[in-house]
């Protein structure tokens, strides 16, 4: 980014992603706007389902892998609609 600009930032709390046919929660996006709306895009998966920042600006991310998924990787960009902030970071299924 830009300079003087701030970014979104990621924190995984699983990453590889177990593909074991579960969903739950593997990162949480923080810096957006409390309120915020988010959206995320990615390449290999077509629409992801957008969000909103809780009263810290955060938004927890929550994920799916299904065992035949394993080794694969996802590129995900989160973008706040307000601030215009944004991240872009990987998944990869393990």
């Amino acid at each position: 980014s830009a300079p003087g600009t701030q970014s979104l930032s990621i924190q995984f709390h699983e990453n590889p992603y177990r593909c074991d046919g579960g969903t739950r929660v593997f990162a949480t996006v923080s810096g957006l706007q409390p309120g915020e709306p988010v959206t995320f895009s990615s390449p290999q998966v077509p629409g992801l389902t957008p969000g909103t920042g809780d009263g810290n600006g955060n938004q927890t991310l929550i994920w799916y892998c299904s065992p035949e998924e394993a080794g694969l990787a996802w590129t995900i960009t989160a973008t706040g609609s307000w601030s215009g902030r944004s991240v872009t970071f990987d998944v990869v299924g393990g």
